[in-house]
């Protein structure tokens, strides 16, 4: 089974789909890596940007479509610069310690992916949250 971390929009930009723009593979397969560096590095995590939608998590759940589950889902959306500082972060400390991770080239182009993502998604004021596709 493989996991996938990738940005969401709030609104699309056309011409953008950011989950089709981030393979997000690399990141996804270190995400607990990923999160204790940040932790390490004293900055934002990545999951903390992650939302979902309450769609998402009744497909996730097995409802039929346009149930809903019984309980409140809360989609949250962020400001990109907080999470640009934290895949660039990220991203740079992996290019220098390459053994951190697990397949680092990946994990590079992941985040260079993202930053690029998110960078269009910040000139044009858009919000996003990060999402995973397992």
């Amino acid at each position: 089974m493989s996991v996938a971390v990738y940005p969401v929009f709030e609104t699309d930009i056309p011409g953008i789909e950011p989950h089709l723009v981030v393979g997000g593979k690399g990141i996804g397969g270190n995400v607990e890596v990923l999160e204790a560096l940040a932790q390490a590095l004293e900055i934002a995590s990545l999951m903390q940007f992650f939302s979902v939608s309450a769609d998402e998590v009744a497909e996730t759940m097995g409802l039929e479509e346009g149930e809903l589950p019984d309980f409140e889902v809360i989609e949250e959306w962020f400001d990109p610069a907080s999470a640009l500082a934290t895949t660039r972060t990220l991203r740079d400390y992996v290019r220098a310690h390459p053994e951190s991770v697990e397949n680092a080239d990946w994990v590079i182009e992941d985040f260079d992916e993202a930053a690029a993502a998110l960078t269009v998604a910040e000139d044009n004021g858009i919000r996003f949250h990060f999402a995973m596709d397992i």
